[in-house]
C-alpha cells in the first residue's frame, strides 16, 4: 500500500467511471472544520456521495501531512476533510473549492465533554495518552492542582469519568487549547473557502447545504441527492438515524453547564476569541 493510500484509510475510491464523470465543478474540494462541528454529519453526506457520483472521499482527520501530499499528487476528482489543524502551505495548493464549519467554542467543550464520556473511540480508551502535555499547561492547575494527583498511564475517557461536572468541564476545556488557537489564526477572509457557522445550520440544514453544494459546483443530479441526504440526516430526524454520536444539535447548552468557575476559566485562557470569532461582543457575557 502506498504511503498516501495510508494517509486516506477510510477513504471512498474514485470508481470507474470517473474519467468522464462531472459531478463537481473541477476536481478539488477541500473541507475544513473541528471535533464536535458536525464532523460527522459532513462525512454522512459526503461517503455516499463519493460512492455514487464517482469521486473520492478521503478524511485525513488531523494528519495536515497527508491532506497537502493527498492535495498535490493526487488526481481525478476528490474531496479532502481536514479537522484540527491550521498548518496548510496554502500557496502550494491546486485550484479548490472549500468550506469552514465553526462553532461556539463553548458549546465544543459541552459537546465534547459529554461524548467523551462514553465514546468509544481508540485515542481516547487508550491509557497510552500525553498527559504531560496537558498537565503542562497553566490551566490545567484549575483541574487539578495538586501534581501528585495528576493523571498518568490512564486514558482520558477514564480520567474525565472520575471528574465532577465541572471539572470535567475544565478538563475539556484544557484539551481543546490547541484547537482554539487554530481557530484563532483561522484566515476567515480566504478566496476559495466558504465560511458556515454550526449555529446557522442546525435547523436550516436544507438552505444551508444547497449554499454549500452550490459552492461545490455539484451538477444537477449530485445536488438532489446531497440534499435528499440532507433532509435524511437532519438532526429533527435524530430519532430515525444513529443516536451514538450525536447528544443534542441545540446551540447555547453552554448556558445550562458552565458554572462562573468555567466561564472564569473560559475567559481567562481564551481571551478575545468569542469576539474574534463574532460569538460575543464583548466579554461580559
Amino acid at each position: 500500500m502506498s504511503r498516501l493510500s495510508e494517509l486516506s484509510a477510510g477513504a471512498v475510491p474514485l470508481s470507474n467511471s470517473d474519467s468522464g464523470d462531472e459531478s463537481f465543478a473541477g476536481s478539488l474540494l477541500v473541507h475544513f472544520s473541528y471535533h464536535k462541528c458536525l464532523t460527522l454529519y459532513y462525512a454522512r453526506l459526503m461517503k455516499p456521495l463519493a460512492a455514487e457520483f464517482g469521486f473520492a472521499y478521503m478524511p485525513f482527520y488531523d494528519d495536515s501531512t497527508g491532506f497537502q501530499q493527498a492535495a498535490l499528487r493526487g488526481s481525478g476528482r476528490r474531496a479532502l476533510v481536514l479537522t484540527d489543524r491550521d498548518d496548510i502551505a496554502w500557496d502550494g495548493l491546486p485550484a479548490f473549492r472549500g468550506s469552514h464549519f465553526i462553532r461556539d467554542p463553548r458549546d465544543m467543550v459541552v459537546s465534547g465533554y459529554f461524548y467523551h464520556l462514553w465514546t468509544e473511540e481508540a485515542w481516547c480508551r487508550s491509557p497510552d495518552f500525553d498527559w504531560d502535555y496537558f498537565t503542562a499547561l497553566p490551566a490545567f492547575q484549575w483541574v487539578e492542582p495538586d501534581a501528585s494527583k495528576w493523571p498518568r498511564n490512564i486514558s482520558y475517557q477514564t480520567y474525565l469519568n472520575s471528574l465532577d461536572l465541572e471539572r470535567g468541564l475544565l478538563m475539556e476545556m484544557v484539551s481543546r487549547e490547541r484547537t482554539f488557537q487554530q481557530m484563532r489564526r483561522w484566515n476567515f477572509e480566504r478566496p476559495g473557502v466558504m465560511e458556515f457557522r454550526y449555529e446557522k445550520i442546525i435547523g436550516n440544514e436544507e438552505a444551508e447545504f444547497e449554499r454549500l453544494f452550490d459552492h461545490y459546483g455539484f451538477n444537477a443530479d449530485a445536488k438532489a441527492r446531497g440534499l435528499e441526504l440532507v433532509r435524511t440526516l437532519s438532526l429533527k430526524n435524530l430519532d430515525k438515524v444513529d443516536k451514538t454520536h450525536v447528544r443534542s444539535g441545540d446551540p447555547g447548552q453552554w448556558r445550562d453547564h458552565f458554572t462562573p468557575r468555567v466561564n472564569s476559566l473560559f475567559k481567562q485562557s481564551q481571551g478575545n476569541l468569542l469576539i474574534r470569532l463574532g460569538y460575543e461582543p464583548d466579554d461580559a457575557w
